[in-house]
């Protein structure tokens, strides 16, 4: 199987609020990944992200991340690799 020409970044990530009292706004969703080693195909991959999230009322929140290779959201039909964390937050006034 030949590999696309313009592949995607080696990894993305993608930011939601999943519980909380209240609202919660990402100022990047997706995040850039910055890369600092590796990103080919087959090559081990170290990168970094950032995001800053503002929460509108003080309590208990959980944030949801999903990070993606460059396969994409479920893999693009071939091989699929993904992994998915729940982040708890508690936002004091």
């Amino acid at each position: 199987m030949a590999l696309p020409k313009n592949l995607p970044p080696p990894v993305r990530l993608e930011w939601s609020a999943y519980r909380g009292p209240a609202g919660v706004m990402f100022d990047k969703d997706r995040p850039a990944m910055e890369t600092l080693a590796g990103g080919a195909v087959n090559v081990p991959f170290r990168g970094k992200a950032t995001t800053t999230v503002t929460f509108s009322e003080p309590g208990e929140y959980v944030l949801h991340v999903n990070a993606m290779d460059y396969s994409g959201e479920g893999g693009s039909g071939e091989v699929c690799c993904w992994t998915t964390a729940m982040v708890k937050v508690a936002v004091t006034p």
